[in-house]
């Protein structure tokens, strides 16, 4: 039976290095913690997701016990609809999560019209300021040309620093001022370098609470912290596709 409450959310964005990857699969591992359904598409012809998933998976990095995760790698743009029908038709499924290509074009434009709301990773960087400003116009130029009702795009503050210079916060205001921007900022926490050795936040963040080594308990506070970025960005995204 069809799951109509499935949502659809793309990560896109035409510049590497913002956060894509890292923001997907955090995503993922709030969801999952909130008991979600989740499967992940990596649209991406590198496979960065899908190298990642299948390294961690034989480091014993993977997800919970009861298998609620799945993720396939899909080049082929045609493949990427297919897929999310299916599980839409299956019912099993609660959020499928697209790490698509780092680029503006046919592909990228594919994806955005597939998902049911978009996620737009940018650094308080000038460089990235700019550069996912053309994905805004780009996203715009497709929204006019659309018959349909297209996705909300919410632009999300990445990878910041806790203790940022005068530049790095009058970047993050100029987003802020002109990007369609959600609430939360994703910070720059160890815990995701910890996520591309290991495997998912949730995951690690159970074994530092059962360690017995202290020091490694002591870092059970910086997933929470991770964890409650990823779960009120995957929240208020969310929100969006609803209303959409």
């Amino acid at each position: 039976m069809p799951n109509k409450k499935m949502i659809v959310l793309a990560v896109v964005g035409q510049k590497g290095g913002a956060g894509k990857s890292t923001i997907c699969r955090a995503i993922a591992a709030a969801a999952l913690t909130e008991g979600r359904r989740v499967h992940m598409i990596d649209a991406d012809p590198q496979a960065g997701l899908k190298d990642w998933y299948n390294r961690i998976m034989v480091g014993g990095g993977g997800p919970l016990p009861d298998d609620r995760l799945t993720l396939e790698w899909l080049p082929q743009l045609d493949d990427i609809r297919g897929s999310i029908d299916q599980h839409y038709q299956a019912g099993e499924t609660d959020l499928v999560l697209i790490d698509s290509k780092g680029e503006l074009s046919e592909s990228s434009a594919y994806v955005m019209m597939e998902a049911d709301a978009l996620i737009l990773p940018v650094m308080a960087t000038s460089s990235d300021i700019t550069a996912q400003a053309k994905t805004i116009r780009f996203y715009e130029a497709l929204r006019e040309q659309a018959e349909d009702d297209f996705p909300p795009l919410a632009a999300v503050i990445s990878r910041f620093p806790a203790k940022p210079s005068k530049v790095q916060v009058a970047c993050k205001e100029e987003i802020e001022d002109t990007f369609p921007v959600i609430r939360r900022v994703v910070m720059d926490r160890a815990a995701y370098i910890s996520m591309d050795e290991e495997g998912f936040l949730h995951t690690l963040l159970r074994k530092r609470r059962e360690a017995e080594d202290p020091i490694m308990r002591l870092q059970a506070r910086n997933f929470e912290e991770a964890l409650s970025d990823a779960a009120d960005v995957f929240n208020q995204v969310s929100e969006l596709a609803d209303e959409a």
